[in-house]
């Protein structure tokens, strides 16, 4: 007879404990950021896009950095704020090593877009 895993359910009580170990302020600030990451980084490709006096070579680089920064912000920040919270990665394997990749390669994906226009 093979042995079954039991897994206990987390009651409030548990959570409320855990998100009370991080100070009160992590949250407005996680979300600062990234509203200002996300407002900021669009009104550079709004302005990019729309000027066509702006199409230079650093800018076109410049815009894909901006494509890069909102991908990070609405991608990864909301679930390092989870996980920050919950002292627990929550969203499976998949989304772990998603997360991690794009973290830590979001400026390498930003090259390979702009070198052409570099050469």
């Amino acid at each position: 007879m093979l042995p079954t895993m039991v897994t206990a359910q987390p009651t409030n009580r548990s959570v409320s404990r855990v998100i009370a170990d991080v100070p009160i302020w992590v949250i407005p600030c996680y979300s600062i950021i990234l509203l200002c990451a996300v407002v900021g980084n669009l009104l550079v490709v709004l302005t990019l896009v729309q000027n066509r006096r702006m199409r230079t070579i650093t800018n076109v680089f410049l815009l894909n950095l901006a494509i890069s920064d909102i991908l990070l912000g609405v991608l990864c920040m909301p679930v390092t704020l989870v996980g920050t919270l919950l002292r627990n990665f929550i969203f499976g394997e998949f989304l772990c090593k998603l997360i991690q990749f794009s973290q830590g390669k979001r400026l390498l994906a930003a090259l390979p877009l702009s070198l052409p226009g570099l050469t």
